[in-house]
């Protein structure tokens, strides 16, 4: 088979995800603030966007305080 003959449905793109570094709950939180900023500048968006926003912060917050949970000093050894 040549690779002209390759389909782009046949490519699995999930192995390039593998690559990506993770992204941090303050980069998370960035992206949300800029987020906001572009909808409360626009006009014909609607409210409802605003609370959307609103339950993705809550997802982060939730997982920034389970990632501060205390540590045993025996989950270090």
């Amino acid at each position: 088979m040549d690779d002209d003959d390759v389909n782009e449905n046949d490519v699995d793109h999930t192995d390039s995800a593998r690559f990506e570094p993770p992204i941090t709950n303050k980069e998370a939180r960035a992206a949300i603030n800029t987020l906001r900023t572009y909808v409360e500048r626009c006009d014909d968006i609607e409210d409802h966007v605003f609370g959307s926003l609103f339950e993705l912060e809550k997802i982060i917050d939730k997982k920034s305080a389970n990632s501060l949970n205390q540590k045993k000093i025996t989950d270090f050894f």
